[in-house]
């Protein structure tokens, strides 16, 4: 379920086999034929605990690549998987975590993650009932330290901001893109000012666009192109 590119790699996220959670992290080298076995190689990250399975996306921030935590197939949960990109792939040295669940009182089951420069942000979907509680960890500090993680529950502004799929950052502003709230499929787009503070409400806030269309509402992930972002249907 997503992936993302390190410059000299593609990865791919592993959730789900047809009958298991899985995995394996599936890595594929650009500067060689796409359609020959040795240009890929794999890392089963199940072999750290079983929070190793089971991810929801991918984000890249320059050095490290973190996997979402969504579903490990026992439960939901908040146990971001870490890749250090300067190391051996296949080394488990190369590989850590950190159980951000204890951060909030619902950060488990994220849905992507967007970088804005200094920090990741986890996007709040679901660990046993729809959310609205964003995990944040600064990239400048220690990763396994509990200082440098933080989170905010957008549906302390209104109460139908839970349920996000993705997102994106626009230099400025991180956007949430709206999907299910636990009731309904909802058009809430929430967005974040990177240059305010994180954990106060005044920095967030959220345009219904659930009555522009037809079916503007239930949308799974965002992008950004240098002046719009768009929702993805």
């Amino acid at each position: 379920t997503g992936g993302t590119f390190d410059g000299n790699y593609v990865y791919f996220v592993p959730y789900y086999d047809g009958s298991t959670r899985n995995g394996k992290v599936v890595r594929y080298d650009i500067t060689k034929p796409f359609n020959e076995v040795d240009s890929w190689s794999y890392f089963d990250a199940s072999i750290l605990g079983t929070f190793g399975m089971g991810f929801q996306g991918a984000v890249f921030d320059g050095q490290h690549i973190y996997f979402v935590p969504h579903y490990s197939g026992v439960g939901y949960n908040g146990n971001v998987v870490r890749y250090d990109t300067t190391q051996d792939f296949s080394s488990t040295s190369s590989w850590s975590n950190y159980d951000a669940s204890n951060v909030g009182t619902h950060t488990k089951g994220f849905m992507g993650a967007v970088f804005d420069g200094k920090h990741i942000y986890f996007v709040p979907y679901h660990d046993g009932v729809r959310h609205g509680e964003v995990l944040r960890y600064d990239t400048t500090q220690l990763f396994t330290n509990s200082s440098s993680w933080l989170s905010f529950d957008m549906s302390t502004i209104n109460s139908g901001l839970k349920g996000f799929y993705g997102g994106t950052f626009d230099g400025r502003y991180v956007y949430f893109s709206p999907h299910n709230d636990g009731s309904v499929y909802h058009g809430k787009v929430a967005r974040y000012d990177t240059q305010n503070s994180f954990t106060d409400a005044s920095s967030w806030s959220y345009f219904d666009a659930g009555n522009i269309g037809t079916n503007t509402k239930g949308y799974s992930g965002a992008l950004f192109d240098g002046q719009y972002v768009y929702f993805v249907p």
